[in-house]
């Protein structure tokens, strides 16, 4: 009788600490999806595979180190460049007015690309997991693909893209902010979740706009001056080229 208490007060204690852990991790990381523990079968896990056995050489281009040779690869048309110059990503330090991210993508897979920068930001969808997120570091070497790390994130990029803005799984998120004039959003404002269901005014915050829209306004190509009021007005910035 002894016996048998004692091994259900084990059991009873092995699933309380089973139970506690569980409620230390995110929902996505428990079964049956095991985000963070599952291999991914998205476009960029395939590439990093193919990478590592050797099947696979990433030209190096003297101004954009593998970016073009990388966007070959994945199917991804350097026509879908679009700009962000706010401070909302992991090179905050590198990114600015002056020197916006390049975001480039398809339906599959999205690739962000700094000026001056050897790391390259990455995101792709797997049919189980959902958005995966990578970096590839490339060192400036001329030998194939010497110095080429291609990581996938572990909680980085997750911090952002795993959290109530993308209904706490990971997920792609498009924000809009009131930058200031080095891009770093103002303190005290508000940002937006950009989606289908947003407000014309309220979009591209931090980002450069082409084209025409009658008398509309968003907050694009603009940024927020100090002391700004509720009826502020943005002062323009020149669009930027590469």
């Amino acid at each position: 009788m002894l016996r048998m208490l004692r091994f259900w007060l084990g059991a009873a204690i092995l699933s309380g600490l089973t139970a506690l852990d569980a409620l230390g991790q995110d929902s996505f990381d428990l079964p049956p999806i095991r985000y963070s523990d599952s291999i991914s079968k998205d476009p960029v896990a395939h590439l990093e595979r193919k990478i590592q056995r050797g099947e696979l050489v990433l030209p190096r281009d003297p101004q954009f180190g593998v970016l073009p040779g990388l966007l070959k690869e994945l199917n991804v048309p350097v026509e879908s460049q679009v700009l962000v110059f706010s401070k909302t990503s992991l090179q905050i330090h590198k990114i600015s007015p002056s020197n916006p991210r390049a975001l480039y993508f398809n339906d599959s897979v999205y690739v962000g690309y700094v000026p001056g920068s050897s790391i390259l930001e990455l995101a792709a969808n797997d049919p189980d997991l959902g958005a995966v997120f990578y970096t590839l570091d490339f060192a400036p070497l001329a030998e194939a693909n010497q110095g080429v790390q291609l990581v996938r994130d572990r909680g980085q990029c997750l911090s952002c893209h795993a959290t109530s803005r993308t209904e706490n799984v990971p997920g792609y998120l498009v924000r809009s902010i009131y930058p200031d004039a080095s891009g770093r959003p103002r303190t005290g404002t508000s940002s937006y979740t950009t989606d289908y269901r947003s407000l014309f005014q309220t979009r591209w915050g931090g980002w450069y706009v082409t084209g025409t829209h009658g008398q509309m306004r968003h907050l694009g190509n603009a940024n927020c001056p100090q002391g700004f009021s509720a009826n502020f007005i943005f002062n323009p910035i020149a669009t930027w080229s590469h």
